[in-house]
């Protein structure tokens, strides 16, 4: 039994320290948000930008409470590459507070795609295994 808490725990502390990787320092929120408030979509949305749009659609839904995001990629998308897809994998939250390793092991694989059309900066859609 003490050597599945010490597992657990190590496991833990390891996906807390991702998601501080993944999603920058302690106040990631507000330099996203700040970053957010900054663009300037008049002339398209580039990779960078969308991937600042995504992540502040991550904060304003609070999907950041729920799911410990460990990093993204993007790539173009939709039948004229007019989107942006920015695929966020993670860790359902809430399986490991409640000792259940299995989504961190890999074993249940857990996703955010949040796509961002390049003219307007508009989310067109979000998905997941949960949304």
């Amino acid at each position: 039994m003490k050597k599945g808490f010490t597992i657990f725990f190590i496991l833990a502390i390891t996906v807390l320290i991702n998601k501080e990787i993944a999603m920058g320092r302690s106040d990631y929120k507000v330099e996203i948000r700040e970053k957010y408030r900054q663009l300037d979509l008049s002339n398209g949305v580039t990779k960078e930008e969308a991937i600042i749009i995504a992540q502040n659609y991550i904060l304003k839904e609070g999907l950041d409470k729920s799911y410990i995001i460990t990093k993204f990629s993007v790539e173009e998308w939709g039948l004229r590459d007019e989107l942006w897809r920015i695929v966020f994998k993670a860790t359902y939250a809430e399986s490991i507070k409640q000792g259940n390793i299995f989504g961190f092991l890999g074993v249940f694989k857990w996703w955010i795609s949040v796509s961002v059309d390049k003219k307007t900066g508009e989310i067109k859609s979000v998905g997941g295994p949960d949304l």
